[in-house]
């Protein structure tokens, strides 16, 4: 923004959600490798 000189822009709660969700689901498929347990990152819906 200050770099830039550009406004500042609300990304709101959906855009936060959207990196909650990618975070856990990273999180799980990292924890399951420890496992031993490979699967491959593809969304259903």
């Amino acid at each position: 923004i200050l770099k830039d000189k550009t406004a500042y822009k609300e990304l709101g709660a959906e855009y936060l959600e959207s990196r909650k969700k990618d975070r856990q689901i990273q999180h799980y498929l990292d924890k399951l490798r420890e496992l031993g347990v490979e699967l491959n990152k593809e969304k259903v819906a």
